[in-house]
């Protein structure tokens, strides 16, 4: 795929003559399908178009064929453009000229798509993948230069239907060659292979589009990304690469993600910003209600490419649940979180967070202080190993600091014993040594950094919301200075205040820092400085008692003892 800018030159001979004969098929074939719209017909057609191309030297090596592509696709993106021209001048043509150039469009991806079928056999679908990344990579490269050269005069409107009509094509359910029409039972065709390499070829496709790098592609870009038929095909996908698909999804939706980031730090808010947010917010919307076991899994990228101030769209992310987990009001008093059947299972992460735990020797002195506590000097060296390579706009690696906090948690878990109560468990150990040191060490935007990474985990019943529910409290209440607990606070209170939906691990972790007598937390004296935060946790708790008063307090079991 990104060989596909060396086949952009037109200035040799051949290429000219490759011109002329790319002109005329492309132009019969667009008048075949708008005159024959069967598509049965077209197919059956398309093998006199294969040989007229066989006979005029087309695919005698794989240059004519990449320079006869990129050809093909040229004409029509420069269609697009002069019916864009003619519909800005007569505006009451607008309709008709863009439904022909839709026509011209869908002719030229159902043409892309029997060449590669045409062009591979049930035994042997290599090259199928091979002319597929072929156009994939010019298609990338065309746009690209086009954007770089037409500035704000671009239009993404070919290169975005090409795309979609194409993939739309390519995971049809007969993914090999069409024109047979019997197939072996005992030698079925191999889908999987197939698949996952066009599965593969398009998000390769993608991400060298990404909004990042061309940014006057984004909302086509997302349009792509978000439609019903590519994100069900990608997260519904069958077979032994079903997880490798749903991975490559997950990479698009990071690079999405992205371009969040530099617009929220530069403090821009324009428009066009606001739609592509809003764009965001409605994607992952949309996840959360019919995908939302893939965001169980990948939701500690997500969280990762996001910025802190992105409260709303990473409770999105984090109030995903399996459908087969039933989460229990949080607002219940008496609710036991001990007792709750899915309490004890483990998440399924799919992202290799602990290849953001860098350097190699800080990773071994790591693992050798969780399992022996020495060396003695970790602790001491650990905020100067978290503050290089920092991230824009901070001076911490916040990949790093995210990835630190869930390896050690993960391994906490895996040396508690099941019968003991998970509070003693979790106390006075090298993994908890950690955690304090770090609330006590770490400067004001350093504690901010590491208490939002503790609660990216609060999300429905399961080990580490239970893990990290309790350390978050246990930390508020064996807290030296007010300053760690008032972070505490604003940490669960900002997530809070965002627009619904809100995590269930949030909830029941805020609920008990109001509830439990033992915390005090009505009694501290960052909660009377502003009457407005103050109200703000009364309207948050509307209907609870107030503490130390009230008696039903009293008879609620405290899960952080004094």
């Amino acid at each position: 795929i990104n060989n596909g800018m060396k086949y952009l030159s037109i200035d040799d001979i051949e290429t000219a003559t490759i011109v002329n004969k790319a002109k005329g098929i492309l132009n019969d074939w667009v008048v075949l399908t708008m005159t024959q719209t069967n598509r049965i017909t077209q197919q059956q057609a398309f093998p006199e178009f294969f040989n007229q191309m066989t006979h005029q030297g087309i695919f005698r090596s794989d240059d004519t064929i990449a320079k006869f592509l990129r050809t093909t696709i040229q004409l029509c993106v420069n269609n697009v453009y002069d019916v864009i021209r003619q519909s800005s001048s007569a505006v009451a043509q607008q309709q008709p000229q863009y439904i022909r150039c839709h026509q011209g469009i869908d002719s030229l991806c159902r043409f892309l798509y029997l060449l590669t079928t045409q062009t591979s056999d049930n035994n042997n679908y290599a090259t199928r993948i091979h002319l597929i990344n072929c156009i994939l990579g010019l298609i990338a490269a065309l746009c690209f230069l086009d954007h770089e050269e037409q500035g704000d005069h671009f239009h993404p409107l070919a290169y975005q239907r090409i795309l979609l009509n194409l993939f739309q094509e390519s995971t049809n359910a007969v993914t090999l060659n069409t024109s047979s029409s019997t197939s072996n039972v005992e030698n079925p065709l191999p889908n999987d292979p197939v698949m996952y390499y066009i599965y593969l070829a398009f998000t390769n496709c993608l991400h060298l589009l990404r909004p990042q790098r061309v940014t006057g592609f984004a909302f086509a870009w997302l349009e792509i990304v978000a439609h019903r038929t590519f994100m069900s095909r990608f997260l519904l996908s069958g077979g032994r690469f079903t997880r490798h698909i749903q991975n490559m999804y997950s990479l698009l939706l990071v690079d999405a993600l992205r371009l969040v980031a530099p617009f929220i730090r530069s403090g821009e808010n324009t428009p066009s910003f606001q739609a592509y947010y809003k764009g965001i917010l409605k994607t992952f919307m949309l996840l959360l209600h019919d995908f939302p076991e893939f965001l169980c899994e990948h939701y500690y990228e997500f969280c990762d490419s996001l910025p802190l101030i992105s409260h709303q769209l990473r409770n999105i992310i984090l109030s995903s649940f399996p459908k087969h987990i039933r989460c229990p009001d949080p607002f219940k008093v008496n609710i036991k979180i001990d007792m709750l059947n899915d309490i004890s299972t483990t998440p399924t992460i799919s992202y290799n967070y602990s290849m953001n735990i860098q350097p190699a020797k800080f990773k071994s002195n790591l693992d050798s202080y969780l399992r022996t506590r020495s060396p003695v000097t970790f602790l001491s060296e650990l905020r100067s190993y978290l503050q290089q390579g920092s991230d824009p706009g901070s001076h911490y690696n916040i990949r790093m600091l995210n990835a630190l906090v869930l390896y050690v948690a993960t391994q906490a878990l895996s040396t508690i014993n099941n019968k003991q109560p998970l509070m003693s468990s979790i106390t006075h150990t090298a993994h908890m040594d950690i955690f304090q040191n770090l609330a006590v060490d770490l400067d004001t935007e350093g504690r901010y950094l590491f208490l939002n990474a503790m609660a990216n985990h609060l999300r429905y019943p399961n080990t580490h919301t239970h893990y990290f529910s309790y350390t978050i409290l246990y930390l508020f209440a064996e807290a030296n200075s007010e300053a760690l607990q008032e972070q505490i606070v604003r940490v669960l209170l900002e997530r809070l205040v965002a627009n619904r939906p809100h995590p269930w691990g949030l909830l029941v972790t805020f609920l008990e820092l109001v509830r439990n007598p033992n915390l005090k937390l009505w009694s501290r004296e960052f909660m009377s400085i502003s009457p407005d935060v103050k109200r703000l946790l009364a309207t948050l708790t509307h209907g609870f008692p107030q503490f130390p008063t009230s008696p039903i307090s009293a008879q609620q079991p405290a899960i952080v003892k004094p």
